[in-house]
C-alpha cells in the first residue's frame, strides 16, 4: 500500500481517501481543501499499513474517511486503525462485497478484466467510469502513472484477499453513501441492493468516477449530507 499526502498544512482535521483499484494521486489533483489535511491511500498489492501513517493519524483532533470503489473493501478489511472513531465515514460507488453478482461487480466480468487486461482493457475501463466523454477526455489528461503490470498485480491480488475473507459490514462503518447512476463499472442496482437498511444513500447522476463535478474534498462530504 503506498500514501501521499496531497495537502499537508498541519490542520486539526485530517481526510484519508482510500482510492480506487489501479490509480494514484494525480486524477484528484484539481480537489482542494480549507479544512482538512489530505492523505491519500492506494495502491493495494499489500494491506501493510504504513508505519509513518500510523503515527501521523494521532496528530489530529478529528478523522474523516472517504472511501471510494475497491477502496471500500480495503477499509474495512484493515479493521479499526483509527486512533478514535472517524467523525463521518463516507463510502463512494461500491460495497464491501465487490465481487459479486448481486452485491458488486459480476465475477465473470471481474475475472475477464483481469484475464485480459492490456492497453486497450485499460483504455476501456478508464472510458467506462464517465458518463460524459469530456469527463473521459479530461481524466487522461492526468491519468494515473501506473504500470499496466502493477495494476494487473493489484487487481489480482485484491481478487484473491477479496474472495478469501469477503466483509459484509464488518470493520469501518459507514455513515452515508454516495451512488451514480449509472455506473457502468460497479452495477448501480447492486450497490442500493446491498446499502438497503445499512445507512443513508444518495444518487449523483455521474458515472463510476464523479470527482470533477467537484472542486474541494469537503463539498463530497456534504454531498452526502455532512456539514
Amino acid at each position: 500500500m503506498n500514501f501521499h499526502w496531497q495537502i499537508r498544512t498541519h490542520k486539526k482535521n485530517l481526510l484519508v481517501f482510500f482510492n480506487g483499484w489501479g490509480m494514484d494521486s494525480r486524477p484528484f489533483a484539481h480537489l482542494r481543501s480549507g479544512s482538512f489535511d489530505v492523505l491519500i491511500l492506494y495502491d493495494y498489492r499489500s494491506l501493510s499499513f504504513p508505519l509513518e501513517f500510523g503515527r501521523d493519524l494521532e496528530n489530529y483532533q478529528e478523522i474523516y474517511i472517504l472511501a471510494w470503489s475497491l477502496g471500500i473493501w480495503v477499509c474495512q478489511a484493515l479493521g479499526d486503525i483509527f486512533p478514535s472513531r472517524p467523525v463521518f465515514s463516507l463510502a463512494l460507488n461500491g460495497t464491501s462485497r465487490p465481487i459479486h453478482p448481486r452485491y458488486g461487480i459480476p465475477p465473470a466480468i471481474f475475472d475477464a478484466t483481469l484475464n485480459q487486461f492490456s492497453p486497450a482493457v485499460r483504455e476501456n475501463f478508464y472510458g467506462r467510469m464517465f458518463s460524459r466523454p469530456e469527463e473521459a477526455a479530461r481524466f487522461l489528461q492526468n491519468p494515473p502513472e501506473r504500470s499496466l503490470s502493477g495494476q494487473r498485480e493489484e487487481l489480482e491480488f485484491l481478487r484473491q484477499r477479496i474472495l478469501a475473507v469477503p466483509t459484509s459490514g464488518q470493520g469501518q462503518h459507514f455513515d452515508a453513501v454516495l451512488i451514480s447512476k449509472p455506473d457502468l463499472i460497479i452495477p448501480t442496482q447492486n450497490q442500493l441492493r446491498f446499502w438497503n437498511d445499512r445507512c443513508s444513500c444518495h444518487l449523483l447522476a455521474s458515472g463510476h468516477f464523479p470527482f470533477f463535478r467537484w472542486q474541494q474534498w469537503e463539498s463530497i462530504l456534504a454531498e452526502a449530507g455532512y456539514g
